[in-house]
C-alpha cells in the first residue's frame, strides 16, 4: 500500500522517520531504495539524521553498510558523533564519505577514541604530507582504513618525514599546507569527551590535525611554539618540491580549548578512489 503512494507523499513521511527506519524502508523494495538514496539527496539534509547522539546501534559495521549508499551530494553539512560506540575506524569511514561537503563536524568520544583519532590522524596527515613532496596521488581515509598498517609502516620507514618521532611529525604539520586538503569546506570541528576527566593534549592535537586536513594555513608561516631542532625536515614547506601561495594568507589559530572552532578559506579538492 506505501509504494501506491506518490512520490511527494512519500518525500514528506521521511522527513518523520528516523535514520534505521529510513535505512528499513530503503531496503522494502527497488522504488523505495531509490527514493531514500536518490542522487539528489532531499532525505539526507536533516541535521538530526547524521547521527543520532548516544544510539548504541550506530557501530563500525552500521557505519560500513550504511554510508556508501548514502549519495555523494552538496546537501549534508554536518556530521555528529556523539557518544556513538564507532572507533577511529568508524569516524575515518564517515569522514570519507561526506569529507567534501561537511563544514561542521562534533565529536564527542571516550579518551582511549580520542587518543586512537589523534594517532591515526596523525598517521594519515604524516602519510598525506609525504605523497604531496613526492608529488601523488593522496590517499583518502577510507584507503588509511583499509590499509593503514601499510601506510604506518610507510612513515616509518621515512622516520616520521625526519623528525623522528609522531610528536615531531606532528610539530612539523605546523609547517605545511596541503594543496589537495581532503575536508573542502570544513569551518568548524567540536571535540569533547565523554568520560569525567578528559586530556586537553588530545583535543587540541585532534583540532590541529583536523585542521591541517581541511588546508588551514600556518599564522604567518610560525608555528605555536618554537621548534625542538630534531623535526627540521626536507619535508616542511621551504622544502617543498612544489610552490605555495605565501602564508601571508592564513587562518587564526587553533585553540586547545575542550571545544573550539577554526576557520579558513575553502579549498579545491578531487578525492581518487580506492584500488
Amino acid at each position: 500500500m506505501l509504494c501506491r503512494l506518490p512520490e511527494n507523499v512519500l518525500n514528506q513521511i521521511t522527513t518523520y522517520l528516523g535514520l534505521r527506519e529510513l535505512v528499513a524502508l530503503g531496503g522494502v523494495n527497488m522504488r523505495l531504495k531509490q527514493l531514500i538514496y536518490s542522487d539528489e539527496g532531499k532525505v539526507w539534509q536533516r541535521n538530526d539524521l547524521l547521527f543520532p547522539a548516544e544510539d548504541n546501534s550506530i557501530t563500525d559495521t552500521f557505519i560500513q553498510n550504511l554510508v556508501g549508499d548514502i549519495p555523494r551530494s552538496y546537501a549534508v553539512h554536518k556530521i555528529r558523533l556523539v557518544g556513538l560506540p564507532l572507533s577511529w575506524a568508524g569516524c575515518f569511514r564517515v569522514f570519507d564519505h561526506f569529507a567534501h561537503s561537511v563544514d561542521h563536524i562534533h565529536v564527542s568520544a571516550t579518551n582511549a577514541t580520542l587518543a586512537d583519532l589523534v594517532y591515526h590522524l596523525s598517521v594519515f596527515a604524516g602519510n598525506l604530507a609525504m605523497l604531496q613532496y613526492e608529488n601523488k596521488i593522496p590517499i583518502t581515509f577510507r584507503e588509511y582504513t583499509v590499509c593503514h598498517e601499510e601506510h604506518k609502516l610507510a612513515l616509518s620507514e621515512s622516520n616520521y618525514l625526519g623528525t623522528h618521532s609522531l610528536a615531531g611529525l606532528n610539530r612539523l604539520l605546523e609547517r605545511i599546507t596541503l594543496d589537495d586538503p581532503p575536508f573542502e569546506r570544513l569551518s568548524k570541528i567540536d571535540v569533547s569527551s565523554t568520560d569525567a576527566s578528559f586530556d586537553h593534549e588530545n583535543i587540541r592535537q585532534i583540532y590541529m590535525l583536523t585542521g591541517f586536513l581541511a588546508g588551514r594555513r600556518p599564522q604567518n608561516g610560525k608555528r605555536a611554539h618554537q621548534p625542538d631542532g630534531d623535526d627540521e625536515s626536507p619535508y616542511s614547506s621551504k622544502h617543498r618540491r612544489t610552490t605555495t601561495e605565501p602564508l601571508s594568507h592564513a587562518a587564526p589559530v587553533i585553540t586547545a580549548a575542550h571545544t573550539s572552532s577554526f576557520q579558513q578559506q575553502q579549498q579545491q579538492h578531487a578525492s581518487p578512489g580506492c584500488t
